[in-house]
C-alpha cells in the first residue's frame, strides 16, 4: 500500500533531489483513505459478522436488527425512499 501511495500522491520535495514525499493532509489524498475506510469496514462486517455482533451492546444490536429489517422492506418495496 505504500508504494501506491507513493506513486498516486507523492510530489518532490523543494530543495531536497530525488526526496518525495505524500501530502496527507490532501483533499485527494484523504478523499482516498475515507474509501479505503470504508471498503475495509465493509470487508470486515462481511467476513466476521458473528464475531463483530458479540462485542455489541443489546441496545446495538436490535438496532441493527431494526435497520436490517427496514433495508429488507425497502429493498421489497415496502418503504420508498426518504
Amino acid at each position: 500500500m505504500a508504494w501506491r501511495e507513493q506513486y498516486y500522491f507523492a510530489k518532490p520535495v523543494t530543495g531536497m533531489p530525488g526526496t518525495w514525499e505524500v501530502d496527507r493532509q490532501g483533499a485527494l489524498y484523504q478523499a482516498y483513505r475515507q474509501i479505503l475506510y470504508q471498503k475495509t469496514i465493509m470487508q470486515i462486517c462481511e467476513k466476521y459478522p458473528q464475531e463483530l455482533l458479540r462485542e455489541l451492546s443489546q441496545d446495538e444490536r436490535n438496532r441493527i436488527e431494526e435497520l436490517v429489517r427496514k433495508v429488507e422492506r425497502y429493498r421489497q418495496g415496502v418503504l420508498k425512499d426518504n
